[in-house]
């Protein structure tokens, strides 16, 4: 009987350990941006302010296009993800319906959205 009882502990142990070390999902905001673009800032504001709500969770990364930041995979990445426009970007590259039409790039206005949803 002691055997059992020491094996339901270690049981119970060993199923607790698991779900606590559960891996967390993890979510990616790519931002399209520019030094020369007017608006990109307000991308920047709405980026901060997700990372902030969710530190730790959310990751965020900007690939500028026509400044001293560029890089040349910018404009590979943009285009298959459907860049048409600054500043804009896409969640975890996840497809989203915008307006029955389904996109990878969304505006900024959405990505905090998308964020919750992907977080649930």
């Amino acid at each position: 009987m002691n055997k059992l009882k020491y094996f339901l502990l270690v049981a119970i142990a060993f199923a607790l350990t698991i779900n606590l070390n559960a891996a967390q999902k993890k979510v990616l905001i790519e931002q399209f941006t520019g030094a020369w673009c007017g608006f990109c800032p307000d991308g920047t504001v709405k980026m901060d302010e997700i990372l902030a709500q969710y530190p730790g969770k959310v990751f965020g990364v900007k690939f500028h296009n026509g400044d001293k930041m560029a890089i040349p995979e910018t404009d590979i990445i943009g285009s298959a993800l459907g860049l048409t426009g600054y500043p804009t970007g896409n969640v975890d590259r996840t497809p989203v319906n915008a307006g029955g039409k389904t996109v990878i790039m969304i505006d900024r206005s959405a990505w905090k959205q998308v964020v919750e949803y992907l977080l649930q």
